[in-house]
């Protein structure tokens, strides 16, 4: 939620140009809305972080995933497609660490380091 995309924005984790942040939660994990001005408040803060940050180019996107469909056995088939060189995993067009163990376990260690 918005307090995760604050600490992002504040220790410079995601890049100005092309940057995204993928918020898989509301703001507050735990949402409690009795009649719809409630849940306007709730909602409306998000959708429009989404909104502003797609028109200013100098602010990494923030993107709201308002949830995922997952059925029995997505997995298994995404697994496939990357192993069969269908779907390409892209985390950072321009980041010189691999898609690898040893690419991922330094990409934390630059993180936990926050100089990304």
């Amino acid at each position: 939620g918005y307090d995760a995309w604050r600490k992002a924005m504040q220790f410079r984790l995601l890049k100005t140009s092309a940057g995204k942040f993928v918020a898989l939660t509301a703001d507050d994990a735990l949402v409690e809305a009795h009649n719809w001005w409630q849940l306007s408040t709730v909602f409306i803060p998000m959708q429009w972080r989404e909104l502003w940050t797609k028109v200013l180019p100098s602010t990494p996107q923030y993107i709201w995933h308002n949830g995922l469909n997952v059925q029995s056995g997505d997995l298994a088939n995404v697994t496939k497609l990357v192993e069969d060189g269908t779907m390409k995993i892209v985390l950072d067009r321009v980041s010189p660490l691999a898609f690898t163990e040893k690419g991922v376990k330094e990409g934390f260690i630059i993180m936990k380091r926050r100089s990304a």
